[in-house]
């Protein structure tokens, strides 16, 4: 059986004209592994849109509702960056079934 996770924080750093993506996965037991993505923009929306249709189409990915989404420079969440990439996890959730 394939391990399931959940997405708990995704962390946005710029790493010279790329934006890094750190991404903390939890499974059901507790345990947590690290991801990491990189997309070659700067545009942030761009870049969160593109990770969570990759994690929704991955297939270990079964939920990000209670996501912190984290601009690493300040430490903040973005609730914009936040909604948008729920959304577009959801929405190419629906895509793959």
């Amino acid at each position: 059986m394939r391990t399931r996770y959940t997405v708990e924080q995704v962390f946005i750093s710029n790493k010279g004209n790329q934006l890094e993506f750190l991404f903390v996965l939890e499974t059901l037991a507790g345990a947590r592994y690290r991801d990491t993505m990189v997309f070659n923009t700067l545009n942030k929306q761009q870049a969160v849109k593109q990770a969570a249709k990759h994690l929704a189409y991955r297939g270990d990915i079964r939920g990000v509702s209670n996501v912190r989404l984290r601009l690493k420079s300040s430490m903040r969440d973005d609730p914009a960056l936040q909604a948008l990439f729920i959304k577009e996890f959801k929405k190419h959730m629906q895509d793959d079934e």
